[in-house]
């Protein structure tokens, strides 16, 4: 069964950094991450962050674009339904379809209110479904 991890951070904002140093750690233990955004604004935002969030880092990734997926280990993806990988990084307010294919799930929740009360709806849909959940309280780190 899918495993989900809610991380919860502080500050409004704070989510997109999250996931790429969430990315680094996934990557750097041979898995293959996806990061869900439907956004194509802010998944442009997160395909430059990847490259400059530390200085030194390099997290080799593509996005994919339609039907082909690329083999770069970490993808970023606007399609509707993620493709399939090791770890999701869902960063939609909706609970991606398709995610109980995926090994893991991680949702990040900032201190938007809009994203806290979007992040409270997932928990709720994850946890009446059954699934394993652990919350990671990232606030004042």
């Amino acid at each position: 069964m899918t495993q989900i991890d809610f991380y919860i951070c502080e500050r409004p904002g704070d989510a997109d950094r999250v996931a790429c140093r969430l990315t680094e750690k996934a990557y750097h233990k041979g898995l293959k991450v996806i990061l869900h955004c439907p956004d194509p604004d802010r998944l442009r935002r997160i395909d430059d962050l990847l490259w400059t969030f530390r200085q030194g880092s390099f997290l080799p990734h593509e996005t994919v674009t339609g039907d082909e997926l690329p083999e770069a280990p970490i993808l970023l993806s606007a399609c509707p339904e993620p493709p399939e990988g090791d770890v999701l990084i869902n960063l939609d307010a909706a609970v991606p379809p398709g995610f109980a294919s995926h090994p893991r799930v991680l949702e990040i929740v900032d201190g938007d209110q809009d994203n806290r009360r979007a992040g409270r709806a997932r928990f709720k849909f994850y946890r009446d479904r059954g699934y394993p959940l652990q919350t990671h309280d990232l606030q004042g780190r």
